[in-house]
């Protein structure tokens, strides 16, 4: 089984086991904040963590961590976790550690005796040919969440990409391994089928939210959704959906934080779409190439039909407000 973190490192040790004929992945484990239902460190919506699960074509187990966690409780649940995997008949666990020696000696010390041995994929890759060739490869990523005293907040957001790698500081290593910042990997050769990546804005006003409804003709007829539209290539997340608001609505909004995530397959490609929060800043929205707009509460929203990718967007909102 694999250490998922939902991240570009995990994302590559998926690659080069997939790679190595001896080894048969049962699936991928994640430890979840069980408060705020999220993946541990990388802040990542168990919504998105689950949708990464089904593109890879692996079954997915979460260990949930209460908050705070001591180590003691950390501890305990992994011991349960490890237990019921040898039991399953899992032989190792692999995890997307580099070389921080401390890290790698820890796992293996609470693996000794269980009956499951490590395994580091990616362990002693110098990071910085690591990170151009992950990006070069076609691995794509978004930064998810900072440390502050390390890097910059306005990281947060931004895409892995060259761009990011090339503007990187002195001191900054290019795969965060002092945990300067996180990731999430959303496409690659590790996941299974062919992607276009769109993004959603989830404008809200006064506590309802903007949606849209498609046209009569053209793909997905009539249906509602998020204004946004496709990523094209070079672009970032921020910059696709500041471009598409402005074709699509004539407005100009402050984008916020990943809210969820969605896909649909249609014609053997798979549609995966980014549902970001945003504050409309500059302009009212305008009908342009949708044939309605309208402002509805998160509770409203199950009354309308909305595209097959946005209905998740759909369910994480309403998993916030529940």
């Amino acid at each position: 089984m694999l250490s998922w973190s939902s991240g570009k490192d995990s994302a590559w040790a998926l690659q080069l086991l997939r790679r190595d004929p001896e080894v048969e992945l049962a699936g991928l484990f994640t430890t979840v904040n069980r408060e705020f239902d999220r993946v541990a460190m990388h802040a990542v919506r168990r919504s998105l963590l689950e949708a990464q699960a089904k593109s890879a074509g692996l079954p997915l187990s979460t260990i949930p961590l209460p908050y705070p966690c001591p180590n003691v409780a950390y501890e305990a649940a992994m011991a349960e976790f490890v237990k019921q995997a040898k039991q399953d008949g899992v032989t190792h666990f692999a995890f997307g550690d580099l070389y921080l020696e401390d890290v790698r000696r820890y796992r293996a010390q609470k693996l000794a005796g269980t009956g499951i041995e490590p395994l580091f994929p990616l362990w002693g890759l110098p990071t910085r040919a690591l990170a151009r060739e992950m990006v070069g490869a076609g691995l794509r990523a978004v930064i998810t969440c900072v440390d502050p005293k390390q890097a910059p907040r306005e990281w947060a957001g931004r895409p892995f990409d060259i761009e990011f790698l090339d503007a990187l500081p002195e001191g900054v290593d290019f795969c965060g391994e002092y945990e300067e910042f996180h990731t999430f990997a959303y496409d690659g050769s590790m996941f299974r089928q062919p992607v276009i990546v769109t993004v959603g804005e989830i404008i809200e006003r006064d506590g309802r939210l903007l949606i849209a409804r498609r046209g009569h003709d053209g793909l997905l007829p009539d249906l509602w959704e998020f204004p946004g539209g496709k990523v094209e290539p070079g672009e970032s997340h921020s910059q696709a959906l500041a471009r598409e608001l402005a074709e699509e609505l004539g407005v100009e909004a402050q984008i916020g934080e990943l809210v969820g995530f969605g896909e649909h397959e249609h014609s053997g490609i798979r549609v995966r779409l980014f549902g970001y929060r945003a504050v409309l800043v500059k302009g009212e929205p305008a009908l342009s190439v949708h044939q309605e707009l309208r402002w509805a509460a998160p509770s409203e929203l199950s009354h309308f039909l909305f595209a097959p990718a946005d209905r998740s967007i759909v369910e994480a909102i309403q998993g916030v407000h529940e």
